[in-house]
């Protein structure tokens, strides 16, 4: 449906000078709950008109979701929308056309907003349109939390009016105080959260039904060949609620329960609602009639539906009309209804509703109900976002749920997280609607009343049961819902809601039976069979989709020939034993439809299908040619459930299979080209042989969800969103690819394994999303054309690209990788590492560190450039360091020339370079350290600027943390006549850690005629002048932990040379970086007449030693 928002957007209603309207008596009287509830609705009427809905857009969407709408953003071009971490640019068009926003002209007119561009919505045009931005991970949302003008303020005592027009009070401490725009209101939440006497003030939201609509429809099961035998839907069977039911006692035998919906309102007349609706004459909405809870939106009547169709008749369904003729609603509203419900002595409450934000006052409702022993059940929400961020979902004592598909699949729409107690059916629910329709829905709207069913038939049974209990019983009673555990627990609820175990009953039950044909689809007929394990067991079947029973079933005597589809309930009997649970299989049998539905050119290319079959064999030949190809959207949004296309045929046009949502399986052989958009939007294809595709087009398996891997060694190219939003695809090997385009591989989401061994460029986004991809290996990729490459890569460990020579913008934005080695990349874009968990980053060959190059990498702690030259302001702007965060990063740099910004943080950083600095341009506002040689231009920088100076090249007593060689005596060697000078090394694991080369050796000079020697001469740039020489260091000793001691010998010393003094430095290179030690200085003789002169050493050494001393003489 569409939302007209351009009145409200361009409308401000102002009532300045106007004396403000009190709607409760002045010295603010107590007044009852139906005196507040008029008064609020008098208000409402007076001042509300048309609700503008939350707009959330994910990056990289051709959709934005409009309230659980799901609404293209460009009608004919198909272009995505681009989200960072503070603006965002949409096509607009599409929202134009659905009247979501005004057209272009309008917009400036009413807003003068004169730059916005004729075909694009950004951050800045957004809000001169009033909306508030909420840039969060990768999805924008555009709200007005203030639209309704209205404030809801709890407090004992009589409030400050301001410049309010209107204010209802006088029950239960509630001031709702209504403003003449929207600036007003929020200055005054402002100022009234300042007032100690004030509990809370919050914007009075602007609620809306969790229903999701689909862009591209599937066909209501009832088309589908399957019947659901005394239920409406599929979820029926899906929850076990006939099981159940079966162990109840007769109704007449259970309380009444009483459900109250708090919604738009219920079809009371409804030939399938009539006889279990209670009235309520409850209608607070803007529409409908005055104590009217008729349902003029379709959405209360299908909860209504789902209730009623999964419970006893001893359930009574009552309508709280909060929701208007477009499902919305405010929080003041929904709060109030709680209230009457519990009023009334409902047992269960229904809310599949909700807005994004937080409301004391829906809070204070919903403890208010569960403290009156009501269970409240609440819908997660269709934002594909964490249900903890909605209200009611993120309220701690509601039970809240979420959705999942017949084939035990989230949605990718569906809320998640810790505040989803359950997950129930949610997609293509067929139920009740207004007018005495029926609608086939989607959304968790659709969920949370078979949770509340399932509520209303447990406390059938026990009345006592609190809202605790009843979320416990389900939880522990529940089913896995997935093969795999990735969304179990934390991420997306404990349990799918399963209730047909929750018996006293279960040990006596029959072994259920088992078919000996697994459920599934057929291009011939099959033959099952039945067993149970159980002795002399009975079993019982159907075949018209009804449950089994021995009164409506038929006894199992032999094999069954099924050739159409058919679904097959199943049951055993054994003894006295009560009757199994029942078993189900789907059959799906194609057949091969008459040549003449068909129409074929000279080429072997089907132009049209005219029949309606949905499980269809195309024939080999049709008029005698060959079948080779299917053209331009042949079967485009068909019906289509299975096809299989013969071995000759290999090409599938444009669109051939766009928008067939219900296609689940296509039996090819040979398929080798798929144009633009073949299969895209088939949804629930989850059976089709990819192996042979050699070429594919843009969008051509764009949001085939339902593809569980992708295998193939002939494709080279994947062009632009070729493979996107393959949601369950786990296993992609592609061999031979060499090239991903523009989102060719986006939000594959839960691909756990990645093989491109030989792809040398990736475009934009071309593997961003994979949330589940922990490693990927690119030996041979090389350029990366676009930003975001691998956005959101939520697992990533490792990461290996060896001949990467560029990261663009936001390359690892959201990415949990946190440790990455690039020995070539050379050109570095923006926010590389944005919101990522990086910690450690190794660009051996970057010489120039761009601005904004590392901006918010908040868990930096080094960064390792050995050929860096030159760092620019800027490079780490907008960073999200703050007081708290005391890590010391350390900077490795030994090439440095021009510094430029340093890390703001608390914990500052350590920068190691070289005597090449020669420029440094950061304003020292934090703890920085700079490790450099001792004559740099950096000692006299840190001098002026305060900051701390180590040097590299000479250890001073004064520097408590010394980086340097530290030299640890001399000794002689008597065994050879030699003379050892001995150094160690402290080492620095996290520099360290990262080199490609480490070195240690020593510099060292012979002065034969004993005169003073200048021993800063000895470095490896000296080596080879003045008879200074090097030699590296071998036999090092790393039996310290963090020490590395490495000793220079001179050995067998002629006695001509005792005299002769020695100087050495020692010196470790990290790559390129010396660290030298001080220098020592001596000779044999020196160090010999020490040894002597040593009270210390033992008396045989000196004997030794003055033997050789002896020699000389």
């Amino acid at each position: 449906m569409k939302r007209i928002l351009s009145l409200i957007l361009s409308i401000c209603v102002v009532i300045a000078g106007l004396p403000i309207t009190v709607y409760a008596a002045s010295s603010t009287p107590e007044i009852s709950l139906n005196e507040f509830s008029a008064q609020l609705n008098a208000l409402t009427e007076e001042y509300d008109s048309e609700y503008i809905p939350e707009i959330t857009i994910e990056d990289g969407s051709e959709f934005c979701h409009v309230g659980g709408e799901a609404v293209p953003l460009s009608v004919e071009n198909e272009e995505t929308a681009t989200v960072t971490k503070d603006n965002f640019e949409i096509p607009t068009d599409g929202l134009e056309e659905y009247e979501i926003l005004p057209e272009e002209e309008s917009r400036i007119s009413t807003f003068s907003v004169n730059d916005i561009s004729s075909n694009t919505l950004d951050k800045e045009s957004a809000e001169d349109m009033g909306f508030e931005v909420d840039i969060d991970d990768d999805t924008v949302t555009l709200s007005k939390p203030y639209q309704t003008q209205r404030l809801i303020v709890k407090s004992k005592y009589d409030i400050d009016p301001l410049d309010s027009v209107a204010i209802v009070e006088g029950y239960n401490d509630l001031h709702i105080v209504q403003f003449d725009n929207e600036e007003s209101a929020k200055a005054a939440q402002e100022y009234y959260k300042n007032q100690n006497r004030i509990e809370y003030a919050e914007p009075d939201l602007v609620v809306s039904a969790a229903e999701y609509d689909e862009v591209e429809t599937t066909a209501a099961d009832e088309n589908m060949g399957i019947n659901y035998g005394n239920h409406l839907s599929w979820g029926s069977e899906a929850i076990g609620v006939d099981d159940y039911i079966d162990y109840l006692p007769s109704v007449d035998q259970l309380p009444e329960i009483v459900v109250g919906i708090l919604d738009s309102g219920i079809d009371y007349d409804h030939e399938f609602l009539k006889n279990r609706v209670i009235r309520s004459n409850y209608n607070i909405s803007s529409s409908g009639n005055e104590n009217d809870e008729k349902d003029d939106d379709g959405h209360g009547s299908h909860v209504a539906g789902i209730v009623v169709d999964n419970s006893t008749s001893n359930v009574k369904v009552k309508g709280y009309k909060v929701l208007d003729s477009e499902g919305y609603g405010t929080i003041s509203k929904v709060a109030l209804a709680l209230e009457y419900a519990i009023t009334d002595g409902v047992n269960v409450i229904n809310m599949s509703l909700g807005v994004k934000g937080e409301s004391k006052e829906m809070e204070e409702a919903v403890n208010s109900a569960t403290d009156a022993g009501i269970v409240v059940c609440v819908s997660a929400g269709n934002s594909g976002a964490e249900a903890a961020k909605y209200t009611p979902a993120g309220i701690e004592n509601c039970i809240t749920v979420s959705a999942i598909d017949k084939y035990d699949e989230k949605p990718i729409w569906a809320n998640w997280g810790n505040m989803v107690d359950i997950v129930a059916p949610g997609v293509s629910v067929y139920s009740t609607y207004m007018d005495n329709g029926y609608e086939t829905l989607s959304g968790t709207s659709m969920s949370c009343p078979f949770v509340v069913a399932a509520s209303a038939l447990l406390l059938s049974k026990n009345p006592s049961l609190n809202s605790d209990e009843v979320c416990g019983l389900l939880e522990d009673n529940g089913r896995v819902w997935t093969n795999d555990d990735q969304h179990i627990d934390s991420l997306y609820g404990k349990m799918a809601l399963y209730i047909g175990t929750i018996t006293e009953y279960n040990q006596d039950r029959a072994t259920p039976p088992e078919f000996t044909v697994e459920s599934g689809r057929y291009s011939d007929s099959v033959t099952i069979e039945i067993t149970c394990s159980d002795p002399d067991a009975e079993i019982y079947y159907t075949l018209d989709g009804s449950r089994a029973s021995k009164t409506t079933g038929i006894l199992y005597t032999g094999p069954i020939v099924i050739d159409k589809v058919t679904r097959v309930h199943a049951c055993a009997y054994s003894g006295d034993k009560l009757k199994s649970l029942q078993v189900v299989a789907d059959y799906y049998i194609t057949v091969t439809d008459p040549e003449e539905n068909f129409v074929i050119d000279t080429n072997g290319i089907i132009t049209e299908y005219n029949g309606n079959n949905n499980y269809l064999t195309i024939p080999d030949t049709i008029d005698g040619i060959v079948v080779t190809g299917i053209g331009k959207r042949v079967f485009s949004a068909s019906d289509l459930v299975m096809i299989k296309l013969p071995d000759t045929l290999t090409y599938v046009g444009e669109g051939g299979f766009q928008g067939c949502g219900d296609l689940k399986s296509v039996y090819c052989n040979n398929l080798k080209v798929v144009e633009t958009r073949g299969f895209y939007l088939c949804r629930e294809m989850d059976t089709i042989d990819l192996t042979q595709l050699e070429e594919v087009g843009e969008y051509a398996f764009s949001h085939c969800t339902s593809i569980p891997a992708l295998y193939n060694e002939k494709l080279t190219t994947i062009n632009k969103c070729s493979f996107n939003s393959l949601n369950n695809a786990i296993y992609i090997d592609l061999p031979n690819v060499t090239s991903v385009g523009l989102m060719g591989l986006w939000s594959l989401q839960n691909a756990e394994y990645v093989n491109l061994p030989k792809v040398k460029t990736l475009g934009k986004s071309a593997l961003s999303h994979m949330y589940m991809l922990e490693s990927i290996d690119l030996p041979e990729l090389t350029e990366i054309t676009g930003s975001m490459c691998f956005s959101s890569t939520r697992n990533l460990k490792e990461f290996n690209a060896p001949k990467l020579t560029n990261l663009p913008d936001n390359t690892f934005n959201y990415s949990t990788i946190e440790n990455i080695e690039l020995p070539n990349v050379v050109v570095l874009g923006e926010e590389i590492f944005y919101m990522s968990n990086i910690k450690s980053i190794k660009l051996d060959s970057v010489t120039e560190i761009s601005t904004n190059a590392f901006g918010d990498c908040s868990d930096l702690e080094t960064l390792y450039l050995p050929s860096a030259t030159h760092i620019s302001s800027g490079v780490f702007i907008n960073n999200l360091y703050d007081d708290s965060n005391t890590v010391n990063i350390k900077i490795f740099a030994p090439n440095l020339v021009s510094l430029d910004s340093l890390p703001e943080q608390q914990g500052g950083a350590t920068l190691y370079t070289s005597d090449k600095l020669e420029s440094i341009t950061v304003t020292p506002d934090y703890d920085y350290t700079i490790v450099a040689p001792l004559n740099s231009y950096s000692k006299q920088w840190t001098e002026e600027n305060g900051c701390n100076f180590i040097p590299s090249d000479y250890r001073d007593s004064s520097v408590s943390s010394p980086v340097n060689v530290e030299d640890k005596g001399r000794s002689i060697r008597v065994t050879k006549t030699g003379l050892r000078f001995g150094f160690s090394w402290d080492e620095i694991p996290e520099i360290e850690n990262l080199a490609s080369d480490i070195e240690y050796g020593f510099i060292y000079h012979y002065n034969y005629d004993n005169t003073p020697y200048d021993s800063s001469q000895l470095t490896v740039e000296n080596v080879g002048t003045d008879n200074i020489k090097q030699k590296a260091a071998y036999n090092l000793d790393h039996s310290t932990e963090g020490t590395t001691v490495f000793n220079l010998v001179f050995t067998d010393i002629p006695a001509s040379n005792y005299d002769t003094n020695i100087s050495v430095r020692a010196y470790v290179c990290i790559d390129g970086m010396y660290f030298y030690s001080n220098s020592l200085n001596g000779s044999f003789e020196e160090v010999s007449n020490l040894v002597l002169q040593d009270e210390e050493i033992d008396q045989n050494t000196k004997n030794a030693v003055e033997k050789l001393l002896n020699k000389e003489a």
